[in-house]
């Protein structure tokens, strides 16, 4: 999570704005997929949802299929579908000794699942849409990256401006458990943490320790 930037919404609501990186860093891609039925009278605003296991990481056989029990959404705002509920954002102020309370938080964030950008090793990239027709997902080495400025990238300050302080922000991908990771302490890293200062109403530099 990096770019912190304070803004306001159009309506007065004041907003702590930060880019938000999500990377595959498993064997396996996930890939999520929302099958159409042949027939229906009206387009549906979510539709039901699939995860499709491989036995590797790029060009492998379908091992298994199971599914999901979340949504896929239709973001008006992104005009694309996402996968409801994939990530969660709190804001913690924290105190001299080190300990944290959370003041603020966004739990609920859809993504559009993607190969935005390379992390490591060389697999090509297989995801680059998230429309109906195309599983969308992460491909083992890439990341999906949600940049400061898209619509409701953001965490709602309650209060209004930060006071001077400490504070941080936990970024948690797939909070609710929802997907199959591989088991055992792969279903456990999921959550990233950036710690900033606010002096003379400023944001100071990001950083990942206390």
């Amino acid at each position: 999570m990096v770019e912190l930037r304070f803004a306001q919404l159009v309506d007065g609501t004041h907003v702590l704005r930060f880019t938000n990186e999500v990377w595959n860093a498993g064997d396996g891609p996930i890939e999520l997929e929302a099958p159409s039925p042949k027939k229906r009278k009206k387009r549906r605003r979510d539709k039901v949802l699939y995860q499709n296991l491989y036995d590797a990481p790029v060009d492998g056989r379908r091992s298994a299929r199971r599914r999901v029990h979340g949504r896929i959404i239709f973001h008006a705002d992104h005009g694309h579908y996402h996968f409801a509920d994939f990530a969660k954002y709190e804001l913690l102020e924290c105190g001299a000794a080190g300990d944290c309370e959370l003041i603020g938080e966004s739990p609920k964030v859809s993504f559009c699942l993607v190969d935005s950008e390379l992390v490591e090793g060389s697999h090509p990239r297989q995801y680059t849409v998230c429309e109906l027709k195309e599983p969308q997902g992460i491909t083992p080495g890439y990341s999906d990256v949600y940049a400061w400025n898209l619509p409701d990238q953001w965490v709602v300050l309650q209060d209004g401006p930060l006071a001077d302080g400490e504070y941080a922000l936990r970024s948690t991908a797939d909070p609710g458990n929802l997907l199959n990771e591989g088991g055992g302490e792969r279903e456990l890293n999921n959550a990233a943490v950036v710690y900033f200062t606010v002096e003379s109403g400023q944001l100071g530099n990001a950083r990942d320790t206390p």
